[in-house]
């Protein structure tokens, strides 16, 4: 059996992403998400001048107050992105699987930049079942959260209210 490190060499690095290894036309898939790094790679992007060719742009059913979805439009418009918006209900999650695919095969691109920061685990391998016999080049992106919630104070008091 392999150890955790014989597998993990297997991948490739993780690295901070830099403007110069994206290559176009680009097409970013992502998800209006309720937590500030849902809109991390955008401002990133917008800072330095990046435009988008296509973007795929996830709305979170059931639809949630804290979901941004019209700030993730301003900011898709921004960065020149043609969007195409698509729904996940988790509920219903099969027409999101079957809805994504003929998305998929409409988009000239060469590069395909997936940001998990606000995916849910079943959504990101929905999309990277998806995507794996596209010929693109793939990278993923992630943006970590400067505070995760509850926090331990946070749980702590909610513990001591339930006794």
């Amino acid at each position: 059996m392999n150890s955790k490190a014989e597998v993990l060499l297997k991948f490739p690095p993780i690295l901070h992403l830099e403007p110069q290894t994206l290559s176009f036309p680009l097409t970013y898939i992502g998800a209006a998400g309720f937590e500030d790094r849902a809109m991390s790679f955008l401002d990133w992007a917008i800072s330095r001048n990046i435009c988008i060719d296509n973007a795929i742009a996830i709305e979170y059913r059931p639809y949630q107050e804290t979901n941004r979805v019209q700030l993730f439009k301003e900011k898709l418009n921004k960065v020149k992105a043609e969007a195409r918006w698509i729904i996940f209900d988790r509920y219903d999650p099969q027409v999101f699987s079957k809805a994504i695919l003929p998305i998929l095969e409409s988009l000239n691109s060469e590069h395909i930049l997936v940001d998990v920061s606000a995916m849910s685990k079943f959504l990101v391998m929905i999309i990277l079942q998806a995507l794996r016999d596209r010929p693109n080049r793939l990278t993923i992106i992630y943006t970590e959260a400067d505070v995760y919630h509850p926090t331990k104070d946070e749980f702590e008091l909610k513990k001591r209210n339930l006794v």
